[in-house]
């Protein structure tokens, strides 16, 4: 039997489960969501889910060298007042 830890981006999977509709955005459908990605045997150890303010600052792509403004992605207004509670 394996240990099986899931390291979940909180920003990332709400922005794809808001596009994609695949489920209600909640602890218990989130558990759920990792539990049906378990293989036969596997035991779910843990779920690490983190989740921070969008960075609101200018930068570069190291690679492309082009200009990136975090500040301009699409983020619901209602998840920075999440932060001032």
């Amino acid at each position: 039997m394996r240990k099986v830890v899931f390291m979940i981006d909180g920003w990332f999977m709400r922005k794809r489960i808001y596009r994609l509709k695949t489920f209600y955005y909640s602890g218990p459908e989130i558990r759920k969501y990792c539990l049906r990605h378990l293989k036969q045997n596997d035991y779910l150890y843990r779920i690490f889910y983190y989740d921070t303010e969008p960075l609101e600052k200018k930068g570069h792509n190291p690679i492309s060298k082009k200009l990136s403004i975090s500040a301009k992605l699409l983020w619901p207004k209602h998840k920075n007042s999440y932060s001032d509670r």
